[in-house]
């Protein structure tokens, strides 16, 4: 049996992110995934799938929408990180890096659907399955690239540069017109630049229609995102 086990969380993990083969779970591998403890959740816009701090006993595959990462400082303030489209895997790196309970909170963003699945099933499929194996490789190589082209972004463009970037990065997959979650002055802790420098950058962007205002929200319109397209292609060339 867990054989099989490793084998249908494989081919899941293969489907999402190896691309090999088009991979739906049928009602018996449902079965069996159900009956060894993992669930499909839906989940809802601002509902929280995983509490910072708590015991790191499930991890969880986005298999589509989107969410919220959200930290906290030491004096417990939260503020939004980042927000992921599917696939994702939540809470794989505290489990490979023998983490005892989750480093931040994931919170629905758009209505989606994840996979649970308790963190010893996950680990033994790690060991024993290839397909696990290059399915996690891909994924912690995705993240490393994007950490990476994020503190690119911060640190060789200007800041207002680097804000237009990030807004097209964020806004690019989602749905228009796109409303950022993330407030103020935690994009300025973001973008590590004085709050004031970061309303003197959202007013030059309001100017050249790269962003708007909409009942004090950051959003990107469908005409703001053509703008921001031009805009990147621009900074990227040079």
């Amino acid at each position: 049996m867990d054989e099989i086990i490793n084998l249908i969380i494989g081919n899941v993990l293969s489907s999402l992110f190896l691309q090999t083969a088009k991979y739906t779970t049928n009602q018996k591998d449902l079965a069996v995934l159900m009956q060894n403890g993992c669930s499909f959740q839906t989940f809802a816009p601002s509902q929280k799938l995983i509490s910072c701090g708590t015991a790191v006993n499930k991890v969880f595959i986005l298999v589509n929408g989107s969410c919220l990462i959200v930290c906290h400082n030491q004096d417990g303030k939260a503020s939004v990180q980042d927000s992921l489209q599917a696939p994702q895997i939540f809470g794989l790196t505290e489990l490979i890096s023998e983490q005892q309970s989750y480093s931040a909170s994931v919170i629905g963003d758009r209505t989606g659907m994840v996979l649970a699945i308790p963190s010893a099933l996950f680990l033994r499929a790690i060991r024993h399955n290839l397909a696990t194996d290059q399915a996690v490789i891909k994924y912690l190589t995705y993240l490393a690239r994007r950490n990476m082209d994020a503190w690119e972004c911060c640190n060789l463009y200007a800041p207002k540069d680097a804000l237009s970037l990030h807004l097209y990065d964020w806004s690019k997959d989602q749905q228009l017109p796109y409303t950022l979650k993330m407030g103020r002055l935690d994009l300025a802790e973001f973008l590590h630049i004085q709050l004031r420098s970061l309303y003197r950058y959202l007013d030059d962007l309001k100017k050249q229609g790269l962003c708007c205002v909409v009942n004090g929200k950051i959003t990107i319109t469908e005409a703001n995102f053509r703008a921001l397209e031009n805009y990147c292609s621009i900074i990227a060339e040079n």
